[in-house]
């Protein structure tokens, strides 16, 4: 019977344990004013690169507003300007009273690659004890030895955790985001869309997710190269907002010559059919895409990644490669909407 029960044992395999999960909520501590940031006539180019003129917006205590709008025009350095890292050319930028700014940055490069996971964190909140950083650390998965390792040797999100823990931290009523779902995998992407859902605070995001902008927005800021417009609501108001408000077309003066209308008809029609499939054909590779990526950031968050360099890097350029492409079928698809 021992041994029946042996054989028995050796061929059990023992269930997965549950996947541990990021916990976190933003807070801010103090209140701001009813007007959090305006914007008047601001205006930003490099040389041979304009990106943006006529600059105007307003946002309001606990909006929570998206800024879309075609790569290159300027979406991310204009969250630089309000950040102070780079000054405009010219306008204004008028914070309201008691704001304060959480600011994360989608390339992750302000972290020290030198310090540990515990240091990073710690020397930036010394009034914390060890243990109040490690009960924070350990929120976002950094337990026992992994507080110690190197922040160089961390995935992208593991350093987007950290990131968004030292946001956390410092408490903010104004959270500026450029692109906070990039590098984190899909368990961590539905936290964070649960506290900033739940967030007291004013949000102001970049982001090309849809599914995230949906869920989140009650005003999107279309920016292009001669200004912003802003839209009430979420994703789909801004897409029938973009279709109801198209120029009207020219009226074509007759000819008088006679003009084989079936012919044009039928050429119009085989153009629009084009159209749509293109359309059908992109939304496709970027649910495909997306699924990559995703898939990517698993790999990267794991244990056994992060201690093979080689493998980090070439995960790392395998995202970065999956991810420009992502952004170009999204301008694509855009586009082919207008």
């Amino acid at each position: 019977k021992e041994k029946q029960i042996e054989r028995i044992k050796a061929d059990l395999v023992v269930p997965d344990k549950a996947l541990a999960s990021v916990r976190f909520s933003f807070n801010s501590d103090i209140r701001s004013g009813d007007n959090v940031l305006t914007v008047f006539d601001l205006e930003k180019s490099f040389p041979q690169k304009p990106l943006f003129k006529n600059l105007n917006l307003s946002i309001n205590r606990e909006e929570k507003m998206f800024l879309l709008g075609p790569n290159g025009c300027g979406k991310s350095t204009f969250l630089k300007i309000l950040n102070k890292e780079i000054s405009q050319d010219s306008g204004i930028i008028k914070f309201g009273t008691n704001v304060k700014i959480g600011y994360f940055d989608q390339n992750i490069d302000k972290l020290n690659s030198d310090k540990t996971v515990l240091d990073e964190v710690w020397d930036m909140y010394k009034f914390m004890d060890q243990t109040e950083i490690r009960s924070a650390l350990a929120l976002f998965l950094f337990r026992g030895d992994d507080v110690f390792k190197k922040v160089s040797v961390l995935s992208g999100g593991e350093r987007a955790k950290i990131a968004l823990l030292k946001i956390m931290l410092s408490k903010p009523n104004f959270l500026i985001l450029d692109e906070p779902t990039n590098h984190l995998d899909i368990n961590s992407r539905e936290v964070l869309e649960e506290a900033l859902l739940n967030y007291d605070g004013t949000l102001l995001v970049v982001s090309h997710d849809r599914y995230f902008i949906n869920k989140l927005s009650n005003k999107i800021v279309h920016l292009t190269h001669d200004g912003a417009v802003s839209i009430d609501g979420n994703y789909d108001d801004y897409l029938l907002f973009k279709e109801n408000n198209q120029p009207p077309k020219e009226e074509v003066k007759k000819e008088t010559t006679k003009v084989n209308t079936y012919k044009l008809q039928k050429e119009q029609q085989a153009l629009e059919r084009k159209r749509n499939s293109r359309i059908s054909k992109i939304e496709k590779e970027i649910e495909e895409k997306e699924t990559e990526i995703a898939e990517i950031q698993a790999l990267l968050e794991l244990p056994e990644t992060s201690a093979d360099y080689e493998k980090l890097l070439e995960l790392t350029e395998k995202f970065d490669l999956s991810k420009n492409k992502l952004d170009e079928l999204y301008s694509e698809w855009e586009e082919l909407q207008e």
